[in-house]
């Protein structure tokens, strides 16, 4: 019950202490009399907007506090917000006229949200329309929680209903997102094994080229360089510099450029020795196998063709690419599985919901008797009972 009603400063009231006794209590007034300013003032308890407009010319802030009855239905309420619990209620709002609004339960500065949630079972605001509420089964099921108690049974199932939707708009969209992902499964499918093909961490395509390049030429290379091999036949360059060599150091040169010429011609004996012999190496290094030269050359046009297709340059970038696909599909897979889970998860508390439900309407059913008892009780002393 309210005790005590302060306004200070709100529209045109400079200074107001109103003290009601218990029972019911009427104010009345003629037209501008201030009824309207004062129930304006009262809903600022209930947690409506307020608006710097009724900030009066009497102080920098207007305050609106009312003094309430604690009953024993409110330590379960003080509890949950962590805050001090008194059989005296004070609720307070403050308004500055900056724009700023504060609020306050037992001189503990709480949320807006809050206030209005404990201030909606303790005071109501009735005009001439609202009996039309009485109409709506929302309405009536409201007051009927209210009557038997039941509001924070209706709490903790409208907490879990919430969660439960918000948990299921989750999960819609993640299904949204794995369906549009899907859609491109199979063509990325259809890449990875194209490129699977490419056996991109076996080969090296830059020396599969130059090995295209050996069996492609393979008869003129041989012919090149069997000439080549041929410098250390008799007659050939290879004996000419050597007798060159041979014949100077007969001589014993004494000129120091003549010197330099004889150090050059062995080097360059020493040169043709190695290259002839590379040469030959090579050669017989050289095996025209037609089936190796079929796979290298469709190796190689495919490793350009994918290339070109996907607008590449070099092996690292297909290996990038192809890494990029096989995340890509390695987390649908992964999205697929977390929305199995989530949609377990819905299931379970689809199931506490719908239990939830059914033990809120048993409790509704068993306390309709006593509901009943208690506002035939009130109408009869309304002489209203029958």
């Amino acid at each position: 019950m309210i005790q005590k009603l302060r306004i200070s400063n709100f529209a045109l009231i400079e200074d107001l202490d109103l003290d009601l006794n218990e029972g019911f209590t009427v104010l009345t007034g003629e037209t501008g009399s201030g009824k309207s300013i004062l129930l304006n003032a009262f809903t600022l308890l209930l947690g409506e907007r307020a608006h710097v407009s009724l900030v009066g010319p009497y102080g920098k802030k207007a305050i609106v506090e009312a003094q309430l009855t604690a009953s024993s239905d409110d330590q379960l309420f003080f509890q949950q917000h962590n805050l001090d619990y008194d059989q005296i209620i004070l609720l307070r709002r403050e308004i500055v006229r900056d724009g700023k609004s504060r609020t306050f339960i037992n001189d503990s500065p709480v949320s807006v949200a809050v206030l209005k949630a404990y201030s909606a079972q303790k005071l109501m605001v009735h005009s001439q329309y609202n009996t039309f509420e009485l109409k709506s089964k929302a309405k009536q099921l409201e007051l009927y929680d209210l009557l038997s108690g039941n509001e924070y049974n209706v709490e903790a199932f409208s907490k879990r209903y919430d969660d439960y939707n918000a948990y299921s708009e989750k999960l819609e969209i993640l299904k949204t997102k794995y369906k549009k992902q899907n859609q491109d499964r199979d063509y990325n499918l259809f890449l990875k094994e194209e490129l699977e093909g490419l056996r991109l961490n076996d080969i090296d395509y830059a020396q599969l080229e130059g090995e295209l390049f050996k069996l492609d030429n393979a008869e003129e290379i041989q012919s090149i360089l069997g000439e080549v091999s041929e410098f250390t036949a008799d007659g050939g360059v290879y004996s000419k510099v050597k007798s060159f060599v041979y014949r100077l150091e007969r001589l014993g040169a004494k000129d120091q450029s003549l010197k330099d010429l004889l150090e050059r011609l062995h080097s360059l004996e020493d040169e043709l020795g190695q290259v002839t012999s590379e040469a030959s190496y090579y050669i017989d290094s050289i095996e025209v196998d037609s089936d190796r030269k079929d796979f290298v050359t469709k190796q190689w046009d495919e490793f350009n063709r994918l290339l070109l297709k996907h607008n590449l340059s070099n092996q690292d970038e297909l290996v990038a690419f192809f890494e990029g696909l096989s995340k890509s599909a390695h987390h649908l897979e992964e999205l697929h599985q977390k929305i199995q889970d989530m949609e377990a998860k819905q299931k379970a508390m689809k199931a506490t919901l719908i239990e939830s439900a059914e033990s809120l309407h048993l409790e509704r059913l068993n306390k309709r008797k006593k509901i009943t008892e208690s506002l035939q009780a009130d109408l009869y002393q309304l002489k209203l009972a029958e």
